[in-house]
């Protein structure tokens, strides 16, 4: 069992209990996860998947994809007080994450903007941030 902490980027129905998790892992950059059980309704892993955060994740290396076996919420933007336009953003931003970025593509630069971005709660402030400083991905 391999722990480490990751960002939900995006999630895919996947057969018919199942789903498909992109994950972009501090350890090992992005890595799509099979999450056995998911959309079934008692699912003890599948509120974690929709919120975005940083999540403490469990996974093992199954013959295919990896399986996440565990999961738990390290942060989230939700918890506090947030603006609808910034969570719209933040779930913007990390879709596109996911289209752009490569399968086990381990950066700490890209960890720290997902985290930046993570922690802006107020639309305003983190769109003029963005203005100000160039990321190079």
């Amino acid at each position: 069992m391999i722990y480490t902490n990751a960002i939900v980027l995006s999630t895919k129905p996947y057969k018919e209990h199942d789903i498909m998790a992109s994950l972009y892992m501090k350890d090992f950059g992005k890595r799509t996860v099979l999450v056995r059980g998911a959309r079934e309704p008692l699912s003890k892993l599948s509120p974690f998947l929709h919120v975005p955060g940083i999540v403490r994740c469990g996974f093992v290396e199954g013959k295919g994809l990896p399986v996440l076996t565990d999961l738990d919420i390290v942060f989230s933007p939700l918890s506090g007080r947030i603006y609808t336009s910034s969570a719209r953003m933040v779930y913007a931003f990390l879709e596109l994450c996911d289209s752009i970025f490569y399968e086990e593509q381990k950066d700490t630069n890209l960890w720290n903007l997902l985290v930046d971005v993570l922690n802006e709660r107020d639309s305003e402030h983190w769109s003029e941030r963005l203005r100000q400083e160039t990321y190079v991905i």
